[in-house]
């Protein structure tokens, strides 16, 4: 296996994906994942990999509750009653709810789109829709959480008409953001848009 440290010999935790194991023995290939942290703005910062004879990561691991996670900074909730969606993202700094009431976050919105324009017959891709969506929120889904050496995340399993969705909200350690990531298998037919919806509570926010 292998072992990661920065360039004051200090080991630096790591997320291991796609090893290669031959039966043989050794490491062939492997993609890693760290926060390289206090990288100077003008310069650069070394972090070593050497040879280590430790058991391998064993990367992404199921936790206790199936539909919470959480960083230093941040909290996320999903509801798998609805679809998977985000019922809240608290700022554990401040107590903020950062998600209008009612929830529903990173909800995903199945909506019929004009093929033109109705009144300039220009193309589609003005993104122009002709009518309501089918929401993700309005169906059930498969929620875990996980936690790894670096973070944790929600990951989601749903179906939406004909796509089948995978999507992970992410919790980095040592960051205070949440990263989205969407997986889409299928098509969504000719004439239609996929969308995201984020309820968000901005005080004194205005729409764009």
């Amino acid at each position: 296996w292998l072992e990661l440290a920065d360039d004051a010999g200090g080991a630096v935790p790591f997320l291991a994906e796609g090893a290669g194991l031959p039966l043989g023995g050794g490491l062939e290939a492997v993609t890693i994942m760290f926060r390289a942290a206090d990288v100077p703005g003008v310069g650069y910062r070394s972090y070593l990999v050497r040879p280590s004879a430790a058991q391998p990561e064993p990367g992404w691991q199921p936790v206790g509750d199936q539909a919470t996670a959480e960083n230093a900074a941040l909290l996320v909730q999903a509801d798998p009653e609805r679809g998977g969606t985000l019922r809240r993202i608290l700022d554990k700094r401040t107590g903020t709810e950062l998600l209008a009431a009612g929830g529903g976050g990173n909800e995903l919105l199945l909506q019929p789109e004009h093929p033109a324009h109705p009144r300039w017959a220009e193309g589609p891709w003005l993104l122009c829709p002709a009518g309501p969506a089918t929401g993700s929120a309005g169906r059930p889904a498969t929620v875990r959480a996980e936690r790894s050496a670096v973070g944790s995340r929600l990951v989601t399993e749903l179906t939406l008409a004909d796509l089948r969705i995978t999507q992970e909200t992410v919790l980095w350690d040592g960051f205070d953001r949440v990263e989205f990531r969407t997986h889409v298998d299928g098509s969504i037919g000719q004439d239609h848009l996929l969308r995201v919806a984020f309820p968000a509570s901005v005080q004194g926010g205005l729409p764009d």
